[in-house]
């Protein structure tokens, strides 16, 4: 009998996961989507596709008391082992504009749907990218019980998009290359291919090439009045839908680009520049919303209330540098950046200055789940974690489980007598080879319009991947 896979074909997957799903022969696969506009998609490369609709479903059920009134939401806390719905609930950025009685209705009816799916098809894989709303993250929960597993595609934290890697948690942790690292599968030659590698990346600095993209200096553009004009004609024109809580207004986000490019200008008076001879640790900031605070570091989501715990929790002679996430800039509220004011150990780094120079000069840094954190690991620096990150896995970096100890595990580390540069190295070029290891062929950069030879490689792994579950624990 041919097993059944379930891809969330949302937007953007929408229109990459049809086309996956055409290439893979030794499983059925039916499609997720959110919206009549994303099964449109799916249906336009798939025609006979077999799709759920996570608003129509809503949307249909929102008045059936009877099913509402059937279950409680401890009732699905208990079946399928989950501390808090809510946790679940809050890392979704469009949900939480809804009331209490409402959210509990959203909640009850994705688990309706889920559940139903899973009874019809008996699906063995929920294909996802990394998990990134409240849908998937409750996906991923009930998968488990009922022996279907979770695998998401995600993109690696070095410098290319030419390849990516598989996940099976919330996390994005990489169960291949923990798996590498942990076992005995580094070779010689592995090694010595890493400390190549890490050399260059030291000598060289080089940025994530995402960042080459979104990490311009904002300005002014002629198309923010044709943005203008858009967004006036969206608000006239707009159709609402209460139940496809996913469709954004664009009256709205046809105006980021001029409110951003305004708020940058008058951030600006904000930026400060490093100071010479200052002992100090280094907090990047995140960009939000994304699933890189909301689901990989939910506790320390609120960037202002996580600032205000490190710098209380400083030795009395650093400082803490807080450095803007240059992607978008603008995106914060101005009240973000007079808050940070208020703490006098805190000193909010000008964006433009070279994340490099400032980690090389530090005496560590923290971190939520930053690329900054695993660059600052490959300069031998002390990377103190809040969230949750794959790079937490490396020997040398510090977790933090308990933020109660934070002050006392921060002093041992800095004090704590260095480990040999070589030994380091030779940890770190283990894992590093290891992440590499783990690596596939294949882009998957979303924005990208899918590529036919691409969409063949990336089917090719994941139909290998399926196939092997030496990897993966239900």
């Amino acid at each position: 009998m041919t097993k059944t896979v379930i891809f969330y074909s949302r937007s953007l997957q929408n229109r990459l996961y049809p086309l996956i799903a055409k290439q893979i022969t030794k499983f059925n696969s039916v499609h997720i989507v959110q919206n009549e506009e994303e099964g449109r998609v799916v249906k336009s490369i798939i025609p006979d596709a077999k799709i759920y609709d996570l608003t129509n479903y809503i949307k249909s059920n929102w008045d059936n008391d009877e099913k509402l009134n059937s279950i409680s939401l401890g009732f699905i806390e208990e079946t399928y082992k989950i501390n808090s719905l809510w946790k679940l609930y809050y890392v979704d950025r469009f949900l939480v504009k809804y009331c209490y009685e409402d959210s509990v209705k959203f909640i009850k009816l994705h688990y309706f749907f889920i559940k139903m799916i899973i009874d019809d098809i008996k699906p063995v894989f929920f294909i996802n990218e990394e998990v990134a709303m409240f849908s998937a993250f409750l996906f991923l929960k009930i998968c488990k019980k009922h022996e279907c597993k979770y695998l998401g595609f995600s993109v690696p934290r070095n410098f290319t998009y030419d390849k990516f890697l598989f996940t099976q948690d919330e996390y994005s942790h990489y169960y291949e290359l923990d798996a590498h690292y942990q076992g005995n599968t580094i070779t010689t030659n592995d090694i010595a291919l890493a400390l190549s590698n890490i050399k260059k990346i030291r000598e060289t600095a080089i940025k994530p090439e995402y960042m080459l993209v979104q990490g311009a200096k904002p300005k002014f553009s002629l198309i923010y009045f044709w943005s203008l004009l858009k967004s006036f004609f969206y608000l006239l024109f707009e159709k609402k839908d209460y139940f496809n809580y996913v469709k954004r207004k664009k009256s709205v986000t046809q105006l980021n680009g001029l409110k951003f490019y305004l708020r940058y200008l008058m951030q600006k008076r904000y930026y400060k520049k490093p100071l010479e001879n200052q002992k100090y640790l280094l907090f990047p900031l995140h960009f939000q919303p994304e699933s890189s605070t909301l689901t990989k570091a939910t506790d320390f989501e609120n960037q202002i209330n996580t600032i205000e715990i490190i710098a209380k929790n400083l030795p009395g002679d650093y400082v803490l540098y807080v450095k803007e996430h240059y992607a978008k800039l603008g995106h914060r509220e101005m009240s973000f950046y007079k808050l940070i004011q208020k703490f006098c150990n805190v000193r909010f780094i000008d964006p433009w200055i070279d994340s490099h120079s400032l980690i090389k000069k530090s005496e560590g840094v923290i971190v939520l789940t930053s690329t900054v954190g695993w660059e600052a690991l490959i300069y031998r620096k002390p990377v103190f974690i809040l969230g949750n990150v794959f790079y937490e896995t490396f020997r040398y970096s510090v977790k933090i489980d308990n933020i109660y100890k934070l002050a006392e595990i921060i002093k041992d580390k800095l004090h704590e007598r260095q480990i040999s540069e070589n030994d380091y190295d030779y940890e770190l070029a283990k894992y590093f080879a290891s992440y590499t290891k783990a690596m596939k062929e294949g882009s998957y950069y979303l924005k990208l319009k899918p590529d036919a030879e691409n969409v063949k490689i990336l089917a090719l792994e994941l139909e290998k991947e399926l196939e092997n579950s030496k990897y993966f624990s239900i």
